[in-house]
C-alpha cells in the first residue's frame, strides 16, 4: 500500500491536463455565478414592473346600472309612478 502511494504521489503524466480542467471548470463556474446574478436581477426587474403595473390600475370606475331618469332613485325599466316606462334621461350612472 506504501509502495502504491509513492508512486502515485511521484507520478506527474496527468498533472498538466488535470490543471488545464481544474482552470476551465473554475472559470465556467464562476460564469455561471454572474449569469445568474444577472438573470436574477433581470427577473427582479419585470417583477417589478408587473407591481407598479397592478398599482396603477385604478379600480374606482364602478357601473352601478340605468337611471331611468325620474328622480325617484329607481332603476331600470321601474317608471316610479309616472306611465313612461323608463324611457325619460336614461342615463347611465354610478355612484
Amino acid at each position: 500500500m506504501q509502495n502504491l502511494f509513492s508512486r502515485l504521489y511521484r507520478e506527474e503524466e496527468g498533472f498538466i491536463i488535470s490543471a488545464e480542467l481544474i482552470l476551465i471548470a473554475t472559470i465556467v463556474v464562476l460564469s455561471m455565478i454572474v449569469g445568474l446574478a444577472e438573470v436574477g436581477a433581470a427577473i427582479n426587474n419585470e417583477l417589478t414592473d408587473v407591481s407598479q403595473a397592478f398599482e396603477a390600475v385604478n379600480g374606482s370606475d364602478r357601473y352601478d346600472g340605468y337611471d331611468n331618469g325620474d328622480d325617484s332613485g329607481s332603476f331600470g325599466n321601474n317608471n316610479g309612478g309616472n306611465g313612461n316606462n323608463g324611457s325619460s334621461g336614461g342615463d347611465i350612472v354610478a355612484y
